[in-house]
């Protein structure tokens, strides 16, 4: 307890933390259904994302962050879901693919 109150990026309370996670819950599901499954299939221990991904890249420096992170010098670095948002977005300009 004493590391999550010191925590610089948790500043949370624990009712908005669990609320939060309920919401991500409630909207992973809801995806999903979207794509007619309630789960996701694992193989080889890893899951496998591809019968609902909306696209696939490989990132440049994958971390143990998946949020954005101050890295030990304080300097904002992006995390690996910034990290793969920007290279879908790149690989989607290039094929000008619209919503």
């Amino acid at each position: 307890m004493e590391r999550l109150e010191s925590s610089k990026a948790n500043e949370e309370t624990p009712s908005s933390f669990l609320q939060m996670k309920l919401n991500e819950e409630l909207y992973v599901k809801k995806k999903l259904a979207e794509y007619g499954k309630d789960g996701i299939e694992y193989k080889n221990l890893e899951p496998d994302f591809s019968e609902v991904s909306e696209g696939t890249v490989k990132i440049d420096n994958m971390t143990e962050h998946r949020d954005d992170y101050y890295d030990e010098n304080g300097e904002l670095q992006p995390g690996n879901f910034s990290q793969a948002d920007a290279k879908l977005a790149e690989k989607w300009n290039e094929q000008q693919k619209r919503w």
